[in-house]
């Protein structure tokens, strides 16, 4: 890896000839590096205050049941081996870098009679600033490194099946799960999940889980 390539892509400034002999994890460009940001959307939905059972947190709605598990940076990378058979986590940041990336599995039933819609860009990460972060996704991934001049990553096309990046609609009795992975600055410590899912009748519904994030990520009110 050039050196160019190496401030590009590496979390924190590194030797090149460390660069030579490793293959760290690639990262978005500049533009990512804060996370995407985006206006609410109008209208609150519903909220149904969640539970913090078990290490996730969970709601019982009678429309639809869901789970939103935070993922430390092994699980993460286990997730990804399962739903992606991918063993590399491009999502991976080095301890010395300015920006971490904060990773949650997000699983939804549908237990209505009718299509419930998942959009990954009405999940935001709320922070006390008030700003807005969506999760990443490979589009404005590839976009990023296009404006640096420089082709996105394979690997990222490859953990594309572990993702939760588009919209999905999830039928009655069904499913759908993937991950969401929020990029934001190292001192943000407190910001809280909204989660809003699409009724068939045009309502919007969800919660809203907060985090704590210590030394160690610890999830929780």
């Amino acid at each position: 890896m050039d050196g160019a390539a190496c401030a590009l892509l590496c979390s924190a400034p590194c030797r090149p000839d460390a660069c030579a002999r490793s293959s760290p994890s690639p990262r978005p460009p500049r533009s990512l590096r804060a996370g995407r940001r985006r206006a609410r959307p109008s209208g609150n939905p519903t909220r149904t205050p969640p539970e913090f059972v078990a290490g996730s947190w969970e709601v019982e709605h009678s429309a639809f049941r869901a789970r939103l598990r935070p993922l430390g940076t092994a699980e993460r990378l286990d997730y990804i081996r399962r739903r992606a058979g991918v063993e590399v986590d491009p999502f991976a940041a080095r301890p010395t870098g300015e920006a971490v990336f904060v990773s949650y599995v997000l699983e939804v039933e549908n237990r209505s009679g009718a299509v419930l819609s998942l959009e990954p860009d009405a999940c935001l990460l709320v922070g006390p600033d008030r700003q807005l972060r969506t999760p990443l996704d490979l589009a404005s991934i590839e976009a990023a490194y296009g404006a640096a001049d420089r082709p996105m990553p394979p690997v990222y096309e490859r953990v594309r099946p572990a993702l939760l990046e588009s919209s999905v609609l999830v039928r009655p009795g069904q499913r759908a799960e993937g991950l969401l992975v929020y990029r934001v600055p190292r001192s943000l410590r407190r910001f809280q999940v909204e989660v809003a899912l699409t009724t068939a009748a045009g309502e919007r519904v969800g919660f809203a889980a907060p985090h704590r994030r210590a030394r160690r990520s610890r999830p929780g009110p």
